[in-house]
């Protein structure tokens, strides 16, 4: 559908009604007969008469429209769809196994012939030789056009990656490549003057005004020289922006916490500093770990909190939930792991929580929460927060688990469901490592789990939660010792309603490339990917499907990747329907990632782009999240 344009439905007879009822429409107008004259005011219709809906579609891509009819107390909808202009879509990206930087231009269903050579080499790698650090050295940044907070033709746009040479300890040199499309083959950009880039480090600090003007953090090799010895590297912050000259803004960052570096956004989304877990190492007898809030130029504002130490390989965290909330789990001084809440005038709250069990996984877990209250693990328990909590009302408990598991692992939302349901992962470490996938209600009180999937075997295995769409979990079950998961499992998060697929697995999803920026909650999948197995004697098949995550309904077979006797998985993941998945694959006990190019829309789709032998294939912007 074409942006700015009048779209009209078909029309609709009414029938088996008795006398006349009132109509009422919102968000477009109706004609009662389908004649040229539509209105939005409320009126009435009688039986076995016609009547006809109408909109003006969204100004932008890729957006919908909806228009509700009531006619009594029955409503119906007609809806429209933009098209999303192919001169918004990022390139795809990727490093074939001879080390070369390749962009392709994803319309129609191109082939590696298609594909422009950008740059050579990330680090190019002798046949055989697993590249263990390259899936770090590059990251994609999204942008697209944001209308108050409903962010629209999403793809990704900037790709920031390191150019370092093969068996170099000590790092290289950061580079910007345009995604957009344009007429040439784009050129990369140096950015900033470090030549010792290890590599481009996890943050939340995405700049949806401006793509350019996001923060890319960088691990840097410290005083050893060498990348591979983490405990000295240092961390040093640029934009993409940033010119060649530019030599950065270093930062004492406690670079193995997640998300080191998270940008502090006011209610409309804009940026207004960042915050982060830095080291002040002005005494080197007794460096101190703090919580820190920098301003747009990363000049140190305050320091919110002094913590020493700070246990960051446990469960410090900062998670950011809808626009401008930013809670954090930290530790202070000779207390126990607490929860706290970055106020509107950039003050710390009261301590929120006090964890009571240990958590080896991060307690808090991206969006994992509604309009009035946060959801967070506790060791076996799972606790609800209101997002307004000031310090003196205090968490309460939604369920227990049996004391052998710990909530560890995926943790996701379900607002589709009446009433809303909390899923989640848990693992038990008692003999050997289990796991199942669990449900409860979001507004339960001390309440038993729902099971949705749990390992039954004794020889142990795992169910990994994948995504949660619709009131239905799509979980994948896998049986330790096999290569890749048994069972592909869609089931109702209250439990009903199961389809389990054998020999099959959920294999990632692409998302919506329109969605509410204030709306909490997971940007939603436009496709969830099944991968069904097709066993011979000696050899397999890997057959890839595109899958509507609101129904389950199998739409396309993209096709199949021949003799995958030796593939672990098939990965796709990015921003709607051209994306590209990595195939992980066992090369006689050697790692390889082989690229595929994939329309989700086209039967038939599934192109090889680099499946070489013994060399490694990366796709560089599988990154589908904020």
């Amino acid at each position: 559908m074409t942006p700015n344009s009048v779209v009209t439905s078909e029309a609709v007879t009414i029938t088996g009604m008795r006398g006349t009822l009132p109509v009422t429409v919102d968000g477009g107008r109706y004609s009662i007969g389908c004649t040229t004259e539509y209105v939005a005011t409320a009126g009435s219709i009688d039986n076995d008469q016609t009547v006809c809906l109408r909109h003006t579609s969204a100004s932008g891509g890729d957006i919908r429209t909806e228009t509700t009819l009531t006619v009594g107390e029955v409503s119906a909808g007609f809806n429209s769809v933009t098209q999303l202009d192919t001169e918004t879509l990022g390139l795809l990206s990727y490093l074939d196994g001879n080390g070369e930087l390749l962009v392709l231009d994803p319309t129609g269903i191109p082939t590696a012939a298609d594909a422009r050579l950008a740059d050579s080499g990330i680090a190019p790698l002798p046949a055989g030789e697993p590249c263990v650090a390259c899936f770090g050295q590059a990251r994609a940044y999204p942008a697209g056009e944001l209308s108050g907070s409903t962010f629209s033709g999403v793809h990704f746009a900037r790709l920031a990656y390191i150019k370092r040479a093969v068996g170099n300890d000590s790092g290289g040199q950061v580079f910007r490549l345009e995604t957009t499309p344009g007429p040439a083959t784009p050129v990369p950009h140096r950015i900033s003057s470090i030549g010792d880039a290890c590599r481009i480090t996890p943050t939340q600090t995405d700049d949806w005004f401006d793509v350019d003007a996001a923060a890319v953090v960088i691990e840097r090799a410290g005083p050893d020289e060498k990348c591979s010895q983490t405990e000295d590297n240092a961390a040093t912050v640029i934009r993409l922006s940033s010119p060649t000259s530019d030599p950065g803004t270093n930062l004492s960052l406690a670079l193995n916490t997640k998300n080191p570096l998270h940008a502090r956004r006011d209610a409309s989304g804009a940026i207004t500093g960042y915050l982060s877990f830095e080291i002040d190492q002005s005494n080197p007898a007794d460096p101190v770990s703090e919580l820190v809030l920098r301003d747009l130029d990363f000049g140190r504002v305050a320091r919110l909190a002094t913590l020493a130490p700070l246990d960051i390989t446990a469960a410090s965290q900062i998670e950011q939930i809808g626009l401008s909330g930013l809670f954090i789990s930290m530790t202070p001084t000779g207390e126990s792991l607490q929860l706290f809440r970055l106020n509107a005038d950039a003050s710390l709250s009261p301590s929120l929580h006090t964890f009571q069990g240990f958590n080896a996984d991060s307690p808090l877990r991206k969006h994992l929460s509604d309009a009035n209250h946060l959801y967070f693990a506790d060791a076996n328990r799972l606790m609800r927060l209101p997002l307004d909590a000031d310090g003196t009302s205090s968490a309460r408990l939604l369920t227990t688990l049996d004391s052998a598991l710990k909530i560890e692992g995926e943790r996701r939302l379900d607002p589709d469901s009446s009433p809303a349901r909390v899923v989640f992962e848990a693992v038990d470490e008692s003999f050997t490592v289990e796991s199942g996938v669990f449900s409860v209600a979001a507004n339960a009180d001390d309440a038993p789990v729902t099971v949705l999937a749990q390992y039954p075997d004794s020889d142990g295995g795992e169910a990994k939660l994948q995504a949660v769409v619709a009131g239905s979990a799509y979980i994948n079950i896998t049986e330790f010792g096999v290569l890749v998961p048994e069972d592909a499992l869609r089931i109702a998060t209250d439990g009903s309603n199961s389809d389990l697929i054998d020999s099959g697995y959920w294999a990632g999803s692409s998302r919506q490339t329109s969605f509410d920026l204030a709306d909490i909650g997971a940007i939603p999948p436009e496709f969830i990917f099944l991968v069904t197995r097709t066993q011979g004697e000696f050899t397999a098949d890997d057959t890839l499907q595109s899958v509507d995550p609101e129904t389950g309904e199998r739409l396309k077979t993209q096709g199949t990747a021949d003799d995958a006797a030796t593939f672990q998985s098939v990965r796709a993941s990015g921003f709607g329907r051209y994306l590209l998945a990595r195939g992980e694959i066992s090369r006689f006990g050697t790692p390889d990632h082989d690229v595929y190019f994939l329309d989700a829309e086209n039967a038939d789709s599934f192109t090889p782009l680099a499946v070489t032998r013994d060399t490694n294939d990366i796709p560089l912007n599988l990154r589908a999240d904020f």
